[in-house]
């Protein structure tokens, strides 16, 4: 999506289809979040899952609002939004999941004093499938 921001096709209409066609597969990425939050048996602390349909309530809102004027800066917030999200599950330690299965299990897991390694490769959010 954040390519559609810098993508000028040299014909203003074909850099708006551009900047539509972003906005709607990032829709359809948020549309399965809130699927997903929705369904009565989600392992998703209730906290989490409230913020997140929150989150999607205004995604929808702005998305919308985006698709009737898709101009670099109402593009900005969504991606930023996206951006946020991913480097915040980036971030999710593996060893305190590890931890609280081995927990869970009934074994005794010692922390590790060491930080995580940070990840080595990125995600690109913004490929089309």
């Amino acid at each position: 999506m954040a390519v559609s921001i810098t993508y000028d096709a040299g014909d203003e209409k074909a850099t708006k289809d551009a900047r539509k066609a972003a906005l709607r597969l990032n829709w359809r990425l948020w549309t399965i979040f809130q699927a997903e939050l929705t369904v009565e048996r989600t392992e998703v602390p209730e906290e989490i899952r409230i913020n997140m349909l929150t989150l999607c309530k205004f995604v929808d809102k702005h998305t919308i609002g985006a698709l009737v004027n898709p101009t670099p800066e109402t593009l900005t917030v969504l991606i930023d939004i996206n951006r946020n999200i991913a480097a915040g599950l980036m971030e999710i330690p593996v060893e305190e999941d590890a931890e609280s299965d081995a927990q869970a299990q009934g074994q005794n897991i010692a922390p590790s004093d060491e930080p995580p390694e940070p990840p080595t490769e990125r995600i690109n959010i913004d490929t089309e499938a």
